[in-house]
């Protein structure tokens, strides 16, 4: 039975903050979302840790800077169930079945977190010449705010083309 006189009908929310609330109705571990951050995460932190990897690094292509953008993504979900494990462990009544299912995603981040690291590397230690050598910049659009956060080596300031 529903709560409404007739069900059928319903169209879901119409209102962009019904829709905004409704979107979130059944996230559980946001491992299968289209977005990295997900609510009540700090977007600063998840750009701090891409930037750590960056200079890490040091990418000098477009190619190895995805790959670095992967490798932090990987490791932002991984410390989402890493938490989300010891909330579920510090429950009177273990759900092994979540625990099972979160343990599975744990190891899917991993591999991909160690996949892109082995191709960076791969890539990185070739003998291609055709390899560009410049260092290339990062920019971080924030969705909430829309403000830029560049990531990489500084604006050079004889380049004008490089101040934003």
């Amino acid at each position: 039975m529903s709560n409404q006189p007739e069900p059928g009908k319903s169209t879901g929310p119409r209102t962009a903050a019904g829709k905004a609330v409704s979107r979130n109705n059944a996230f559980k571990h946001g491992m299968r979302s289209r977005t990295v951050i997900m609510p009540g995460e700090d977007p600063g932190e998840n750009a701090a840790l891409l930037n750590d990897i960056v200079e890490d690094f040091k990418p000098s292509t477009k190619h190895e800077h995805w790959l670095l953008k992967q490798m932090a993504d990987a490791r932002w979900r991984l410390e989402r169930l890493k938490g989300i494990e010891t909330a579920l462990l510090s429950e009177d009544d273990i759900d092994t079945e979540e625990l099972d299912r979160n343990s599975r995603w744990q190891m899917r981040m991993e591999q991909s977190y160690y996949r892109a690291y082995t191709r960076l590397q791969a890539f990185q230690e070739s003998d291609d010449v055709s390899r560009p050598q410049s260092p290339v910049r990062l920019c971080w659009v924030d969705p909430t705010t829309g403000e830029k956060e560049y990531f990489g080596p500084p604006d050079d300031p004889e380049d004008p083309a490089s101040r934003r």
